[in-house]
């Protein structure tokens, strides 16, 4: 029970978030935000999500399943972190209550 309980809350933060543009140039983005985790899109149309960026000199880097990876900035189309989604956290949580409700009243 126990980790099925966590297994949901996890989901349930995972679930609640949502990507969204960050606004300015990507170094200040990056700066001033300090994400945790960017999306960013290139002006060949890849998408590359990378853990725990910083910019230097001329690119952002950060890791990547393969590794670390640097893209240039001036390859960068958009620039995404992820953020909050309130309303879907709430309905997601509801939604976790009252499985856990049900769960608690039938057993």
């Amino acid at each position: 029970m126990r980790t099925r309980l966590i297994s949901a809350i996890l989901s349930l933060a995972l679930a609640g978030c949502t990507w969204s543009q960050m606004s300015g140039s990507p170094a200040d983005a990056i700066a001033s935000a300090r994400p945790e985790r960017v999306r960013v899109t290139t002006l060949a149309g890849r998408e590359i999500v990378l853990e725990h960026p910083i910019v230097s000199h001329d690119s952002i880097w950060g890791m990547e399943e393969r590794g670390s990876v640097g893209v240039p900035l001036d390859s960068v189309r958009r620039l995404e972190g992820r953020t909050a989604d309130g309303v879907r956290l709430a309905w997601m949580a509801a939604g976790v209550v009252g499985g856990v409700a049900y769960y608690v009243v039938a057993h």
